[in-house]
């Protein structure tokens, strides 16, 4: 990682680091019905992005299968630097 990047990450990974993917997750930025948004950077370009982490558990039990995959439909119309592609 470059000096710039390593200072950045120490700032935005307080939390134990957790690595899905390429992605090191970081603080919890945001929650709602299915599950938390954390932010995130990409282990090879440094790029800082947020992850939905989903709760299956919680999909479930609110029987939310059709608007989580409703969800995923939209989200995959958006296009931002800071938004991963689906």
């Amino acid at each position: 990682m470059k000096e710039s990047s390593s200072r950045q990450c120490s700032s935005i990974f307080l939390e134990p680091k957790i690595r899905i993917g390429n992605f090191i997750l970081g603080k919890t930025i945001g929650s709602g019905t299915f599950g938390k948004v954390k932010k995130a950077q990409h282990v090879y370009t440094d790029q800082i992005v947020a992850v939905k982490i989903v709760n299956r558990n919680t999909i479930k039990s609110l029987k939310a299968v059709e608007k989580l995959k409703r969800e995923i439909q939209i989200l995959k119309l958006f296009h931002h630097p800071h938004i991963i592609n689906l």
